[in-house]
C-alpha cells in the first residue's frame, strides 16, 4: 500500500500527489526438471484509488484497476519470458500524467495493452 499526503503553507493540497494505491502479486516458482523449465509465473492486480484531494487547476482522476500476467522459461542456454500487461486493455490516465489539461477535462490516456516476448541466450 502506498500513500502519500502533503498540503503547502496555506493548507492547501501540493499539485501531483499520487492516488492510494496498493498492489497484489501470486508468484508460483517451479523447476519442473528436465532441459525445458518454467521457472516462475505471475499474475497482478494494481489498484488505484479516486484522487479527489487536489490543488487548483488539477483534474480529479477516477480509480482504474490493472491486470499483468506473466512467466519465464528456460532452455539450456535460452531464457524464455512473455509478459502481458493491462491484460483487459483498461483506459486510463494516470493522475501524476503531465498530457491533460483542464480545458474540456481533455487528458491523454495511458497506453492499453501491452505483450512483450524476451528471449536472452547466455554465453
Amino acid at each position: 500500500v502506498a500513500f502519500t499526503y502533503g498540503n503547502d503553507s496555506d493548507d492547501e493540497p501540493l499539485p501531483f500527489i499520487p492516488p492510494v494505491n496498493f498492489n497484489t502479486k501470486i508468484t508460483y516458482d517451479a523447476n519442473l526438471g528436465g532441459a525445458l523449465k518454467l521457472n516462475s509465473i505471475y499474475i497482478q492486480q494494481q489498484n488505484f484509488l479516486e484522487q479527489n484531494r487536489i490543488a487548483e487547476e488539477e483534474l480529479k482522476n477516477e480509480d482504474y484497476h490493472l491486470i499483468d500476467f506473466g512467466f519465464n522459461m528456460s532452455y539450456k542456454a535460452y531464457n524464455f519470458s512473455f509478459v502481458v500487461k493491462n491484460v483487459f486493455d483498461q483506459e486510463y490516465t494516470d493522475h501524476l500524467s503531465r498530457l491533460k489539461t483542464t480545458f474540456e477535462d481533455f487528458a491523454v490516456p495511458n497506453p492499453g495493452r501491452d505483450i512483450v516476448f524476451n528471449l536472452k541466450y547466455n554465453f
